[in-house]
């Protein structure tokens, strides 16, 4: 009986017929059709084999699909009628990782923004060119040692907008202008986790205990706190969702929380969420599962498959296991 091994995600993208993710513990790309069908599309040629979070992000626009890089050297293009890799330098002025993790796909341009920098990368698709945006005005971080942004920008008013995870901040991006600013909240937090525009309002959850949902009005300029009751465990959210009445909250693992809100839904064991073309989309880490409006699809790939492809290659290196390979598993086709 032929085994199958499963694949983490930590985002994906869509093209209309296929979604695209990137394997969080080995360098693969996969694809899947609207039936559930897992594709694997290959391998980034010049990044090992056997580097865990090579690629955070992903974006897809007409026949590219952008791989945003966390532990990654590189912006990775891959050309799917070609099936065929190339790449974005990036400037880089410092020997640090690029750990880039929140991506926006507007017109033919990526704005990427990054764990650790607070600039601001703009990629034009059509060149496949990068420039650097940095701040004008200083920031001050509560926490400098702390991640500057989380996953997933709000689109607004030509700009972007990012709750920042350092400091009691929204970050706008001017798209036309390129600029950066920051408005300051005053809510005496350590940061905030997730960015969700309704068309109304920026939510967002704090990671200050207390934990609260905020609530930010953009034109009006004013704040709506909502607690939020945990048990013991301290939460370590990762998204959040709000679809007309819906609040839905995203939890890396299974803490029990509670709120006052009568549209509420706990997602526990989710390592991303986005909304895509209307569709709520998010990874269940328990069941290794994408989650697309309620329906589920397990995200497999023959294991004899990925062992004949990386055998040679994998051999070159320091063999680290994983929940994808297993020294085991190595070892069987020796």
């Amino acid at each position: 009986m032929e085994e199958f091994v499963d694949i983490r995600i930590e985002d994906v993208a869509f093209d209309g017929e296929n979604y695209w993710f990137f394997s969080r513990e080995i360098n693969a790309l996969f694809s899947m059709n609207v039936s559930g069908q897992v594709i694997y599309r290959g391998m980034v040629p010049w990044e090992k084999v056997m580097q865990e979070r090579l690629y955070s992000s992903v974006a897809v626009i007409g026949n590219k699909v952008y791989l945003i890089p966390f532990c990654a050297s590189k912006i990775a293009v891959y050309e799917i009628k070609d099936n065929s890799f190339s790449k974005v330098e990036i400037p880089n002025k410092s020997n640090m990782l690029p750990r880039y993790m929140a991506t926006f796909l507007h017109k033919t341009h990526l704005y990427i923004f990054g764990c650790r920098n607070l600039h601001v990368l703009v990629l034009d698709t059509d060149t496949d060119t990068v420039k650097v945006i940095e701040p004008r005005e200083e920031y001050n971080a509560m926490n400098t040692s702390d991640v500057y942004f989380y996953k997933h920008p709000a689109y607004y008013d030509d700009s972007l907008w990012l709750y920042m995870c350092n400091s009691d901040k929204i970050m706008r991006f001017d798209i036309e202008q390129e600029t950066i600013s920051f408005i300051e909240l005053y809510l005496n937090t350590n940061g905030y986790i997730g960015t969700y525009y309704d068309g109304d309002s920026l939510w967002g959850v704090s990671r200050s205990l207390p934990s609260e949902v905020i609530q930010y009005n953009i034109k009006a300029n004013d704040v709506n706190r909502i607690p939020i009751t945990t048990a013991k465990e301290i939460p370590i959210f990762v998204g959040l969702v709000v679809l007309g009445k819906e609040l839905h909250l995203f939890i890396e693992g299974d803490t029990d929380c509670s709120i006052k809100w009568d549209g509420i839904f706990w997602h526990k064991n989710a390592i991303f969420a986005k909304v895509i073309d209307n569709n709520l989309i998010y990874y269940d880490e328990k069941e290794k599962c994408l989650v697309i409006n309620n329906q589920r699809f397990a995200l497999k790939v023959s294991k004899s498959i990925i062992m004949k492809k990386y055998y040679d290659l994998i051999a070159e290196e320091t063999i680290k296991e994983n929940e994808f390979i297993r020294l085991v598993d190595f070892l069987c086709i020796l």
